[in-house]
C-alpha cells in the first residue's frame, strides 16, 4: 500500500542518516571491525619502528662521555651536612637527581615538580634496588621535609642552597644572570621564567671518583613520566594547545 511505501521510504531515509552521522565522530572516522584492525596494524608498525629507535637511543645515552665532578659539594638532609658521595649507597654505583624547583623564600614547590616527584615516588620502591635516587632544591632542608611530608613522599630530598650545585647543574640563575638575561639552559637554550627551572642529573661513582654522565631538561623530562605517556594514548592526548606551555595543566594533586 501508498502507506507502507511511505513507512518503508521512511525507515530507510532514517537508516542512511544515522550511517552518515556514525562515519565521523568528533573528526574521527567510524569503520567496522576490519577497517580498524588494519589501521591499527599499519601503526602497530610504526610503534614498533618507534621502540627500536628508543633503544638505540637509549644505547647512544648509555655510551655518552664522562665528566668529572671535581668540586666537593655538600647536601643537607636527615643526617645534616652530608658528602656528595654518601648519596651513593654501598653497591650502587648510579644516582639520579631530580632538581625541584623550590626557591628558599617559596610557599610551596612548582606543582609541575611536584608532580614528578608525586610518579617517582611510585617507581621509587622498583628503582631504588637497582640505583641510588634523591630530590634536591635551594630551599631550606627543614622546608623540604615538611613539604615532603605532606605529600607522602619518601625517598631522599635535600637542600643545595648554600652550594653552588644547582647554579653548576643549569638549574638555578643569580640575579646577575637574570638581569643579563644569560640564563642557558638545557644546553643551548635560555630560561626566562625566573630563578628556578628543573632538570633532571645523573651521576657514577667509580673507584672514590664522582662522574656526571647525563641530564634532561625542559619537555625531556615529560619522557620519563608515565602521566603524559599514558594521556598520549588517548583520542584527546595531552591537550596542551602546542602554546609552549607544555603541561601547565597540572596542579598540585590536591588542587584537583
Amino acid at each position: 500500500s501508498l502507506l507502507e511505501f511511505a513507512l518503508q521510504a521512511r525507515t530507510h531515509k532514517q537508516g542512511n542518516a544515522m550511517a552518515e552521522s556514525k562515519t565521523s565522530v568528533s573528526g574521527h572516522a567510524v569503520v567496522n571491525k576490519e577497517e580498524w584492525l588494519k589501521a591499527r596494524i599499519e601503526l602497530l608498525e610504526a610503534e614498533k619502528e618507534a621502540s627500536r629507535a628508543r633503544a638505540k637511543l637509549a644505547l647512544r645515552r648509555q655510551q655518552l662521555p664522562w665528566i668529572s665532578v671535581k668540586k666537593e659539594y655538600t647536601f643537607v638532609g636527615k643526617d645534616g651536612e652530608v658528602p656528595f658521595s654518601s648519596l651513593f649507597d654501598e653497591g650502587k654505583e648510579d644516582l639520579v637527581i631530580y632538581h625541584m624547583m623550590y626557591g628558599s623564600d617559596w610557599e610551596k614547590a612548582c606543582s609541575l615538580c611536584s608532580f614528578g616527584c608525586d610518579v617517582f615516588q611510585g617507581s621509587y620502591p622498583h628503582f631504588y634496588p637497582r640505583a641510588n635516587f634523591a630530590v634536591v632544591s635551594t630551599a631550606p632542608y627543614a622546608t623540604l621535609k615538611k613539604f615532603a611530608e605532606s605529600k607522602g613522599w619518601t625517598f631522599p630530598i635535600y637542600s643545595v642552597g648554600h652550594t653552588t650545585f644547582n647554579q653548576d647543574a643549569g638549574v638555578t640563575f643569580t640575579p646577575e644572570q637574570i638581569a643579563a638575561k644569560d640564563c642557558t639552559y638545557n644546553y643551548n637554550r635560555t630560561f626566562s621564567y625566573g630563578s628556578e627551572a628543573p632538570g633532571l642529573t645523573v651521576y657514577r661513582k667509580e673507584g672514590g671518583d664522582i662522574y656526571h654522565t647525563y641530564g634532561t631538561f625542559s619537555a625531556g623530562l615529560a619522557e620519563i613520566l608515565e602521566v603524559p605517556a599514558l594521556l598520549d594514548l588517548t583520542p584527546t592526548g595531552r591537550a596542551e594547545g602546542g602554546d609552549k606551555r607544555n603541561m601547565w595543566w597540572i596542579k598540585h594533586k590536591e588542587g584537583y
